[in-house]
């Protein structure tokens, strides 16, 4: 007889014996006699001493235990899966049990409010280089759904080889143009959860730095301004590798975080996901995770940020944040209600027509060419 470990859902676990093994096949240990010691393993088996004996043994055999650490999956937070012993018998019999002190099964966040969520960035939340443009969303998309939250990530834009891939991200833009982007799509979406990720351009850019803060918590205000019901996500940058950026990203990256801090103690819904490598924290993207145009992850980094961001989740839900999105006819399940569509991979919204160009007034008996309306714009990301 062999001991492994898995999952049940089910909590009554005498009553699951009852219901799915007759008496012929209790010819095994009984639960009770397997006293669990510690957090993750078993040290003594006080009213099985055959088995106590083999347990030295990694090699037993069909006859003997062999005890095993769970595996984690890599999908559920350390407090969101039940550990439980299967105890198998040469009579392919088993007994399930939950373990003392074990974590619950997987709990949705907010007591399973719908996550409408809007994206908010440039080419790094669309998922440059990324296979298929998933990036982060969609792996977090994955993890938020497998907690049992009905998910709806909504934007004017749609990016990424899934369905639900709305965002809100424009290649280039930096805090001010995303600003200018937001009024346009969220009076009409009111996302209750916002996620930010957005200065690297000001860097490339060299655009007012030293101000970048201010600009973010403008932005930041506008949001809690016309989306009561919203929690934002702030991110700190990611390392840069182009040439003598990482010292401005860096900076930034002070700024987000004081912002962050600030933020919070006047009581707003504010979490910080700190994506850069530079203060310690463990499975940050590293230079080695970006890709050659010195910005942009590779896919590696970009399933961490989706970790990161996952976490930041928790964290406001920890906090008592989230709350349910204002009831505008936007359906909770991003998915379900494209279920008869095609599949779109990327779309883009309508572009603005520009204004025509107003004439200036006469000189003499010409009229002086008209201003062009043209903006030129640095090459960035």
């Amino acid at each position: 007889m062999g001991l492994k470990m898995g999952t049940s859902k089910r909590d009554d676990w005498r009553g699951f014996l009852e219901d799915n093994y007759s008496t012929q096949h209790r010819n095994t240990t009984e639960v009770d006699s397997l006293p669990y010691h510690g957090d993750s393993s078993i040290n003594a088996l006080e009213d099985a001493p055959t088995a106590k004996s083999q347990l030295q043994d990694p090699s037993v055999s069909s006859s003997g235990f062999l005890i095993s650490e769970p595996p984690i999956d890599s999908k559920t937070t350390g407090d969101s899966i039940e550990k439980t012993l299967v105890i198998e018998s040469s009579s392919d019999s088993s007994i399930v049990a939950p373990i003392q002190n074990a974590p619950t099964l997987p709990t949705p966040l907010g007591s399973g409010v719908p996550l409408r969520v809007m994206f908010l960035g440039a080419s790094v939340v669309r998922g440059d280089v990324s296979v298929g443009n998933l990036g982060f969303r969609y792996p977090l998309r994955d993890r938020l759904v497998s907690l049992g939250n009905p998910v709806n990530f909504v934007g004017s834009q749609r990016l990424g080889a899934f369905k639900d891939n709305d965002l809100e991200a424009h290649k280039g833009n930096r805090i001010d143009q995303i600003h200018d982007h937001a009024t346009r799509i969220v009076p009409s979406t009111k996302p209750n959860v916002f996620v930010l990720h957005v200065g690297s351009n000001d860097c490339l850019q060299k655009h007012d730095t030293a101000n970048a803060g201010k600009r973010m918590r403008d932005l930041i205000a506008y949001l809690f301004k016309t989306s009561p019901q919203a929690t934002v996500i702030m991110s700190t940058l990611l390392t840069n590798t182009v040439p003598k950026k990482e010292p401005c990203i860096l900076d930034l990256n002070i700024q987000i975080r004081k912002l962050a801090s600030a933020l919070q103690r006047e009581g707003k819904p504010v979490v910080l996901a700190e994506m850069h490598c530079e203060q310690g924290l463990p499975d940050r993207p590293l230079p080695a995770d970006i890709s050659p145009d010195g910005t942009h992850p590779f896919d590696h980094g970009y399933a961490l940020m989706a970790d990161i961001f996952f976490s930041a989740f928790v964290d406001a839900d920890r906090r008592g944040f989230l709350k349910a999105p204002e009831e505008n006819g936007i359906p909770d399940d991003g998915e379900l209600e494209r279920i008869n569509e095609p599949f779109i991979v990327e779309s883009e919204p309508p572009k603005k027509k520009p204004n025509p160009p107003k004439d200036k007034p006469v000189v003499g008996n010409k009229k002086a060419a008209p201003e062009s309306t043209l903006e030129v714009i640095p090459n960035t990301i």
